[in-house]
């Protein structure tokens, strides 16, 4: 009698069906990991633009973006941001949009907040908005899938077709700035606030 070598059609249709049950579960949340990677990617982005466009705010004089913005909407630009003194951003520029990657980040009318929109599929059009004032907080415009996939919370839009201002804001989540825990925020000349 031969020896023989080799799996049986049963041990083959084994393996390919165990591969298959793996590739079913791990892909979706690779998709999913990448999906938040992209978005992490972007809320660091804008609080980049947030950080810069206090920094432009305090070089002309005034004491934020936001008014800044109402007095001189002409400077109250992303070419005017210090973000850009290096050549290392990899972004299309425009006045009032920058483009980088997946998501186009934008400031609002006024300066009050400032917006990534993710530009592809999944969650198109989802929209990250860091609003800047006392408390600055970061909130989610899109599908409740994306806002809970992104862990931000959902903000409800209804104002009839119009750009939401800042008085319009229902609840949303604290913004802490990175690197400092809930209990330690400081203002800005170092004093601990309650």
């Amino acid at each position: 009698m031969k020896n023989k070598k080799g799996f049986t059609l049963v041990e083959m249709l084994a393996v390919v069906i165990i591969i298959g049950i793996l590739t079913a579960i791990a892909l979706p949340q690779y998709r999913r990991a990448i999906q938040k990677a992209k978005a992490t990617e972007a809320l660091v982005m804008l609080r980049t633009i947030n950080d810069s466009a206090e920094r432009l705010a305090a070089l002309a004089g005034y004491r934020d973006f936001a008014r800044m913005a109402a007095a001189v909407p002409a400077r109250a630009t992303f070419p005017n941001m210090d973000m850009f003194d290096s050549n290392t951003l990899a972004c299309t520029v425009a006045d009032q949009t920058l483009t980088c990657g997946s998501y186009t980040y934008s400031l609002n009318r006024g300066g009050s907040f400032a917006f990534a929109t993710k530009n592809n599929a999944p969650y198109q059009g989802t929209q990250f908005r860091l609003y800047r004032e006392d408390n600055p907080r970061l909130t989610c415009v899109g599908t409740q899938e994306a806002c809970d996939l992104f862990n931000i919370e959902k903000e409800e839009v209804s104002t009839g077709g119009r750009e939401k201002d800042i008085g319009d804001v229902g609840t949303s989540r604290p913004f802490t700035p990175i690197g400092t825990g809930i209990d330690d925020v400081r203002d800005p000349i170092g004093t601990r606030v309650p």
